[in-house]
């Protein structure tokens, strides 16, 4: 006896690898035109930022070699990233960031995500398994990086400004291991 199919068969789908980070040249130039034209197309018409001569400062230090940064933000909304990347890109004069990232933003966000994120310097992490290959990017990124480092301590969109939530300790961790890094190749420890 024939049972009647009800539901057509699914196609198993292989969920999309990100690339290693590799920024390019042209990013951070194409990312200062592009940026503000897409905030304002997702209803952003202004943008105040404090601490901006701090901030001068630390990314001068850094391009000077004298420190490092890791540059930790809330992520309460889809689009604290842009906006903290904007921040950065309009308050520091030839500033940029690499980035830290979920893996998964490449497989919602489309092939065009999954195209200009690595070459965007952003560094992929899968929370559900963090692998060594993962950690040990982010390591390089902070010791050596050419750009300071972003991320986002809550590890991922918690779609709730009103609140603070708890906060990982993984960007303090992070910072703990980029000192030992720095410290075990003869580097200065700032």
């Amino acid at each position: 006896m024939k049972f009647p199919l009800f539901f057509p068969p699914r196609r198993v789908r292989v969920r999309p690898r990100l690339a290693r980070a590799f920024l390019r040249p042209w990013v951070p130039v194409l990312a200062r035109a592009v940026l503000p034209l897409y905030l304002r197309l997702l209803g952003y018409s202004g943008m105040k930022i404090e601490g901006k001569e701090e901030a001068r400062r630390l990314w001068r230090d850094f391009y000077a070699g004298k420190n490092r940064v890791i540059l930790t933000f809330r992520h309460a909304l889809g689009n604290d990233p842009q906006l903290t990347a904007a921040a950065v890109l309009r308050g520091v004069p030839k500033g940029f960031t690499q980035f830290v990232h979920g893996v998964e933003v490449g497989w919602w966000a489309g092939a065009l995500a999954r195209w200009i994120i690595p070459r965007s310097g952003g560094i992929g992490v899968d929370h559900d398994a963090l692998g060594t290959a993962s950690l040990q990017a982010i390591r390089t990124a902070l010791v050596s990086g050419a750009h300071p480092l972003a991320l986002a301590p809550e590890g991922q969109v918690t779609y709730e400004s009103r609140t603070v939530q708890r906060v990982q300790p993984g960007a303090v961790r992070l910072g703990f291991l980029a000192a030992e890094d720095l410290a075990a190749a003869g580097k200065p420890v700032p």
